[in-house]
């Protein structure tokens, strides 16, 4: 699945970056960040409501091309700046972790 097909679903936005032809074969649902660098690569989509810096961090440590915010976080302009530097696209989805991820079961992922 492309991150660009995210975007077909109603509540989810992409505040940053430009990685919509990036391909992405599994998400990760986590807000515990050491748990969350033993899961991630560069094909997974992570959901989370994690909206601090060391978020950024984890994802570029393991080559994670996107995050979602569930739950209506809101990332800092630090984060939406670190994001910009590591190409780390960013959206933002009101609902839970849990409705995305069967949305994106039935998707195909």
């Amino acid at each position: 699945m492309r991150l660009s097909e995210l975007e077909k679903l109603d509540g989810i936005r992409r505040i940053e970056g430009d990685g919509a032809d990036h391909e992405i074969s599994h998400v990760y649902i986590s807000d515990l960040l050491s748990r969350v660098m033993a899961h991630l690569d560069e094909k997974t989509l992570w959901l989370t409501v994690q909206n601090q810096v060391n978020a950024i961090a984890v994802a570029e440590l393991a080559d994670c091309p996107a995050i979602v915010f569930v739950e209506g976080a809101i990332p800092s302009e630090e984060m939406l700046r670190r994001a910009r530097e590591n190409a780390i696209t960013l959206y933002t989805y009101q609902g839970e972790a849990y409705e995305l991820a069967a949305w994106l079961v039935k998707a195909g992922l």
